[in-house]
């Protein structure tokens, strides 16, 4: 089965990563799957794909759409003029990614993000099935749901990463009901063992801890609605001898080329200094091993401001049997019980991230507990051949093909 993957961005972020998982679990569930991926860009998602066999061809996105999004934007007039702008190039664009599918002969087409969405509700012709993968609200991103039903006209099987965006969805297209699979990672990566996390002092520029000390870490891509800098004014709060007995990590970095969506670097080590917390909170930068940070941390921090479509560090964290503090909203809250595999935080409260934080510093027995039941939840919850499992399925049905 020759699958074409569409994908708007040549990083590797939350989306990136669950297309890496799928197509490993698809070549273990499709006898005969052959995979090419089609990206905007050369980099990080490139390498990645072909270290693991599959063809990777670049299309590069119109400038105008690579540097334009509305979940961050103040103004939709601004975005509608920006798309306006560029339209003489979507053309071009559009016959070069048809007569690619159509030369390599696609059985399926399988969008992985809001532009590539659009983008193949024109290039994708109609005798070719396409499947967008949801890895965001529709109602977060005012333009694009609205350009997105009307792309919808054409026939197009959604499939969501969670229940939450998936309700979401069908809202805001108009549909009657869209479907949910819950994403999953490679559990035997992600194992509840500890290493010795010394190492992540000295990738943030910190002095080496005196003594053990319980690490935290946020672990995001430097989206402004990660919540890094609830993080940061949480840690600024706590009291004198729980922030001690801490060493703090912001790991990531910024992977978008959207307007005004990401926090820099110079904005997040101006915060940390302003709060004097200099000698305790440090930055780490994009890590191509996330196991290796998840296993080298104490406890996990997932801090969204907004509800989350999925939340796959959450996921991530738990298959470490790491304690996890994260926000119950959207997605997310669908992959823990609260009190039992992490501790529960509202979107946007410090308040109730610092007392998290404090909880979770002085009480040893209480981080072992909440990580051992996340390590078992998450290998009932997010098993990579359940997940690539239900993908194959759904595949043999819209390309009429039986592969066993």
């Amino acid at each position: 089965m020759k699958v074409a993957f569409l994908s708007a961005s040549g990083e590797l972020g939350g989306a990136e990563r669950c297309l890496l998982d799928l197509i490993r679990g698809l070549r273990r569930e499709l006898r005969k799957f052959d995979p090419m991926c089609i990206l905007p860009e050369e980099g990080p998602l490139a390498e990645a794909l072909r270290q693991l066999g599959v063809s990777v061809e670049v299309v590069e996105l119109p400038k105008f759409l690579a540097s334009t999004g509305d979940s961050g934007e103040r103004s939709r007039l601004t975005v509608a003029l920006r798309l306006l702008a560029g339209v003489p190039a979507v053309p071009a664009m559009v016959r070069r990614l048809r007569r690619l599918l159509v030369d390599r002969s696609c059985d399926l087409v399988h969008s992985n993000g809001v532009k590539t969405h659009l983008l193949s509700a024109l290039a994708v012709p109609r005798t070719m099935p396409l499947l967008w993968h949801l890895h965001d609200f529709v109602g977060a991103r005012p333009v694009a749901g609205a350009l997105l039903r009307a792309a919808a006209v054409r026939p197009v099987t959604l499939v969501a990463n969670s229940r939450a965006v998936a309700e979401d969805a069908a809202q805001r297209l108009r549909l009657p009901s869209v479907r949910h699979i819950h994403n999953a990672i490679d559990l035997t990566q992600f194992v509840p063992e500890s290493l010795e996390g010394s190492w992540l002092d000295s990738a943030a520029g910190l002095e080496p801890a005196g003594g053990r000390v319980v690490r935290v870490g946020l672990v995001a891509t430097y989206a402004r609605w990660k919540g890094q800098d609830q993080f940061i004014d949480a840690v600024a709060q706590l009291g004198d001898s729980i922030r001690q007995a801490g060493r703090f990590y912001i790991i990531g970095g910024p992977i978008y080329r959207t307007r005004g969506s990401q926090w820099t670097q110079e904005e997040l080590h101006r915060r940390i200094r302003e709060r004097g917390l200099s000698g305790c909170l440090g930055l780490v930068g994009f890590q191509s091993d996330p196991a290796r940070v998840m296993r080298s941390l104490d406890v996990v921090v997932h801090a969204s401001t907004r509800p989350e479509p999925f939340g796959l560090t959450i996921a991530e964290a738990m298959a470490a049997g790491r304690a996890v503090v994260a926000v119950s909203a959207g997605g997310s809250a669908e992959l823990f019980r609260p009190g039992i595999d992490a501790l529960a935080i509202r979107p946007g409260s410090v308040p109730d991230l610092r007392e998290a934080l404090a909880r979770l510093i002085a009480d040893e027995s209480l981080r072992r507990r909440l990580g051992a039941s996340a390590a078992v939840e998450a290998r009932k919850r997010f098993d990579l051949h359940r997940f690539a499992g239900e993908f194959a399925g759904l595949y043999r049905n819209l390309a009429g093909i039986d592969d066993p």
